[in-house]
């Protein structure tokens, strides 16, 4: 423990309160933080130090010499059995809670203030990558959250272990998880001295993952969702989205952290603004931006959610709209591909039949196959750009019908399609009245 400096320390007072906390006898401890809040001009938390200290041990010289029952001048003489006029229980009781509110309304005001200037940092951090804030970004935020203490005092790690143990029985693991890692990110830099934001994300990563591993499988998906946090709260994480930006051109740093999320690709997103893209897209789980397929594990993210749970049932409407599709249908689209992508005539004829030809054999379908057709999403990849995109069967042949799509792309989409639904064929048992 740092020794005290001889004017007003908040870390040397963060340092005697975690004593204090961890051994509620240490009268050492009370009597120079009693010393610390004097030199603060909180005269009313010394007093009360210094009469816990009398508590703790009566014949205390230097609590009798400090301790002032009636706030007369420093240095008072107890004692004991000395008949003294003190003031009534409900005069203090109000000097008390008006100084209590007055605290109160600073700190909100503070917290207030470090909000605001939590987004300015990180928006002045992401106009200039080359400098680092990170450290000092992480401190603002702790402040605007409430947790100063994290900010004055960094404790010695527990085990992953024993922070594991303790995260099951707490009624929110994810913050609990949240605020070790906190912890241990700052400790990491502190003791060790280290500026390299790699190593720091590093260790405390493992540290994530070591937690990970102790959990029950129910809750361990929570250490992943801190981490994430913590990387964009206190590591300073730059995300693959265009000028740090959501899809609403919202800062990042914007997104509350109830909303915010990453995927394995790493873009950040507002999973309000996501799920709302996702549902217009009929449930197809592709990123909006990059317009790749999500991953098997992004997509169990998103779902788990509470701002993606609704997602679940479009998803697995989405699949079960494969089931739908007859093997002649899908011959049948094979067919139509060909023409479109072999016809190279100046009128086009042979594909504008084979189109043609189509809608009328869909037209024949039962109303389960058309609506499959018409609202499957086929993920594809255009043959030129190689740019990854999707749509529906239906959508496609009806562009090219009323000509808002030339005949090859159709063809080359059309192609993917029926690829597309000839491996989820083989890759399901077969249904009653499906794939025949």
């Amino acid at each position: 423990m740092a020794g005290p400096s001889g004017e007003a320390d908040f870390t040397f007072v963060s340092e005697l309160l975690q004593a204090i906390e961890d051994d509620p006898t240490a009268i050492e401890a009370r009597k120079l933080l009693a010393d610390q809040y004097a030199l603060f001009g909180w005269q009313d938390s010394a007093q009360a130090e210094w009469k816990k200290v009398l508590e703790l041990r009566p014949g205390d010289k230097d609590a009798k010499s400090s301790f002032r029952v009636n706030k007369g001048p420093r240095g008072m003489k107890f004692e004991t059995g000395q008949a003294r006029s003190v003031p009534s229980s409900i005069a203090r009781q109000a000097g008390d809670d008006a100084r209590i509110s007055e605290l109160e309304a600073e700190i909100r005001s503070l917290m207030a203030d470090a909000k605001d200037l939590v987004k300015d940092l990180q928006i002045y951090q992401t106009m200039c990558p080359d400098l680092d804030f990170s450290g000092k970004i992480a401190d603002v935020k702790a402040i605007a959250d409430g947790r100063s203490r994290a900010v004055l005092k960094v404790r010695q790690p527990q085990s992953a272990h024993a922070v594991a143990t303790s995260v099951q029985s707490s009624s929110k693991p994810e913050d609990a998880i949240f605020a070790d890692l906190d912890s241990y990110a700052r400790w990491l830099r502190n003791e060790h001295h280290s500026s390299n934001l790699d190593k720091v994300r590093d260790a405390t990563k493992r540290r994530a993952q070591a937690i990970k591993e102790v959990l029950p499988i129910a809750i361990a998906f929570t250490a992943d969702v801190a981490f994430m946090h913590i990387e964009h709260e206190v590591l300073g994480k730059v995300y693959q989205n265009e000028d740090g930006t959501t899809m609403g051109l919202e800062p990042i740093a914007s997104i509350p952290r109830s909303n915010f999320w990453v995927s394995e690709d790493g873009y950040a997103w507002d999973m309000e603004e996501l799920a709302s893209a996702l549902k217009v897209n009929r449930g197809v789980m592709r990123n909006p931006l990059s317009k790749e397929m999500f991953t098997a594990a992004d997509i169990k993210a998103i779902v788990r959610h509470p701002l993606g749970k609704g997602l679940a049932a479009l998803d697995v409407k989405q699949h079960s709209l494969t089931s739908g599709i007859r093997r002649e249908t899908i011959d049948q689209l094979e067919k139509i591909a060909g023409v479109l992508l072999e016809d190279q005539s100046a009128d086009a004829g042979k594909s504008r039949a084979a189109v043609d030809e189509f809608l009328s054999y869909s037209a024949t379908l039962p109303d389960e196959e058309q609506t499959a057709l018409e609202e499957l999403r086929v993920p594809a990849r255009d043959s030129h750009t190689g740019q990854a995109f999707d749509g529906s069967i239906g959508e496609a042949v009806n562009d090219a019908k009323a000509n808002r799509q030339c005949f090859h792309k159709t063809g080359d989409f059309l192609k993917q399609a029926a690829q597309y639904l000839r491996s989820q064929a083989r890759s399901k048992s077969k249904m009653p009245g499906g794939w025949k």
